[in-house]
């Protein structure tokens, strides 16, 4: 297969299951803990993680979405994926929801060390961490997130896993 990111995130939409909103509430519990006044959200795709993170908020993603879901939540837009993205700013929170399991495995180490370089404060992760009931497409990977992100907290999520990172 001939996986083209950006062509099929500017052409899928994602659906809303049950358990992205277990999800969702397990990170208004995690955030509410972690004291940010600044946030990127890396992967926004149509904002439903943007919706629960405080003001302000910049969020990127490799659609063309990300123009749309900045403009419904008031967030800046950055059209970039993470292995393309270049800055000097940086941000207090920076929140990956459904994202790094969609990175190759050759790229997957330098994402979380971008992850970290943009970060003043926080990187906080969620993904698949346990083996899907289904087939995964050829776009998804199960990476070992523990020894990428060195995280100081996980908290579980169905078969998900957030991840919680001080970079300060």
């Amino acid at each position: 297969m001939n996986f083209d990111p950006t062509e099929y995130w500017n052409t899928h939409q994602p659906p809303v299951y049950p358990a992205h909103r277990e999800q969702e509430a397990a990170l208004q519990r995690v955030l509410a803990d972690l004291p940010y006044e600044s946030a990127l959200e890396v992967g926004c795709g149509n904002g439903r993680i943007t919706n629960i993170l405080r003001q302000p908020v910049t969020v990127m993603d490799i659609s063309e979405r990300v123009y749309a879901t900045a403009e419904r939540t008031g967030a800046t837009p950055i059209h970039s994926s993470i292995q393309d993205f270049t800055t000097d700013e940086r941000w207090d929170l920076v929140i990956a929801v459904e994202v790094l399991m969609h990175i190759p495995p050759s790229d997957i180490e330098a994402a979380c060390d971008k992850l970290r370089s943009v970060a003043k404060r926080w990187v906080v992760t969620c993904d698949w961490t346990q083996p899907l009931d289904k087939p995964r497409g050829e776009h998804n990977w199960l990476h070992d997130y523990r020894a990428l992100l060195r995280p100081i907290r996980e908290v579980p999520v169905g078969q998900q896993t957030i991840f919680i990172t001080e970079t300060a």
